[in-house]
């Protein structure tokens, strides 16, 4: 036996370890765990307590307010997407707008200032194309500043 002591020395630990766990299951009281605890809340009709109860109701509350939420987000979505459909079309007709003004300056060159005062042939022909160049300046700035709040809107 003295071959192998290892054998004998772990023999000896679960043997010392199954006689402490018996005494331990004799001694312990039986009783002590045959009552179940005593109720903290009295149950309801249901078989559940007031704060069981309180915080369903919080949460179908809750539920029922995300679901009005979720229905009136969709309502608005929708609003806005028909209102950028609109939107768009506008931005297609005012960029039509700025290009035909773009066409007509390189067709015909841009009408400044100097061109106005080089073709005129009198005073008051000078002041005719004056007031031209400003009456078509007056047009493209709204062209081109209503372009500009079409896209921020879009």
């Amino acid at each position: 036996m003295t071959r192998y002591p290892h054998v004998r020395r772990r023999l000896a630990t679960v043997l010392a370890l199954v006689i402490a766990t018996a005494g331990l299951a004799v001694t312990t009281s039986p009783a002590a765990y045959a009552a179940p605890a005593p109720l903290s809340e009295p149950r309801d009709d249901e078989g559940g307590t007031k704060t069981l109860t309180d915080q369903l109701d919080d949460a179908s509350r809750g539920f029922l307010e995300a679901q009005e939420s979720l229905a009136a987000s969709k309502k608005r979505q929708t609003e806005l997407a028909a209102k950028l459909k609109e939107i768009d079309a506008e931005l297609v007709v005012r960029q039509g707008a700025i290009a035909e003004i773009v066409r007509e300056a390189y067709r015909n060159g841009r009408l400044g200032p100097m061109t106005a005062m080089l073709n005129a042939s009198s005073p008051d022909g000078f002041l005719d194309r004056a007031a031209t160049l400003d009456i078509v300046a007056v047009k493209e700035d709204r062209v081109l500043r209503e372009l500009t709040q079409t896209r921020t809107a879009q």
